[in-house]
């Protein structure tokens, strides 16, 4: 894929060709992109991520998508380690407890799995 000079604009074609190959099935190229576009977010000098909340959401979104493909991929340590992360901006974000959830299950650390999908039923 040819992006030219790099632009914010970037960062979301390469976020929503890894929506479409995730889609697809293919969790391993789809993470490939969304490790891509997280780069470009870094290449584009934004501001830290606690300065800017447009740059925020797009990279706890791409985080999330990243932990979709590793829960796919049954790379589940890498789920708790994204999920984690996105939970450290935003503790009452569904998707990452629920995603942590399942993977701590997979995991075996059942106690563990059990207070994330709790925390998400009562939110």
């Amino acid at each position: 894929m040819e992006l030219g000079v790099p632009s914010i604009s970037n960062v979301h074609l390469v976020k929503d060709r890894g929506n479409s190959l995730f889609r697809e099935g293919n969790f391993v190229l789809a993470a490939r992109h969304y490790t891509q576009a997280l780069k470009l977010v870094r290449f584009l000098g934004l501001p830290p991520i606690h300065d800017q909340p447009v740059a925020t959401s797009l990279c706890l979104s791409l985080v999330l998508n990243l932990a979709g493909c590793q829960l796919k991929l049954s790379q589940f340590n890498r789920v708790c380690c994204y999920c984690t992360f996105v939970l450290s901006f935003d503790p009452s974000n569904v998707k990452a407890l629920y995603r942590r959830g399942l993977a701590f299950k997979h995991l075996n650390f059942l106690n563990k799995a059990l207070d994330d999908f709790e925390h998400v039923v009562k939110l």
